[in-house]
């Protein structure tokens, strides 16, 4: 991955977390954002899109290559991800036999403090104007 990509991405996140946090986002942003939706991803996405002169909503016009081909489209020849979305995953999660552990020491009253480890995660994603519907076949139109 380049390092200017992930610098960028990281930039962007920090303008949506600091337009989140200061209340400045629109309400009709805000109400477009699916359910389940991380607002600054999504802030992250639409930023890019708007710089990128695309239109759409980032969630419906913006996909991973596997979401595309699992909706039935392809990624065009020669085409490259436009658009860097991020999100954070927390690296520390315990496994099933430490959250077993952590689960009955709380239930016998113990306070647990819990690793946290959030990393941003960089993916790629491409632009409904860089994909073409396939057959019900799985080929070319």
């Amino acid at each position: 991955m380049k390092r200017e990509t992930r610098q960028e991405a990281l930039a962007l996140w920090k303008q949506a977390k600091e337009i989140v946090e200061t209340g400045q986002v629109q309400k009709a942003t805000s109400d477009n954002i699916p359910e389940g939706v991380s607002v600054k991803g999504y802030l992250v996405v639409l930023e890019q899109m708007k710089r990128l002169g695309l239109s759409g909503q980032p969630v419906i016009d913006c996909k991973t290559f596997k979401r595309w081909k699992d909706a039935g489209y392809k990624v065009k020849k020669g085409e490259k991800a436009k658009i860097v979305g991020i999100s954070w995953k927390n690296f520390a999660k315990p496994n099933k036999k430490e959250q077993q552990e952590i689960e009955e020491l709380k239930a016998q009253g113990y306070e647990v403090e819990e690793d946290i480890d959030y990393r941003p995660v960089i993916y790629y994603l491409f632009h409904r104007s860089q994909v073409e519907k396939l057959n019900k076949g799985g080929k070319d139109e």
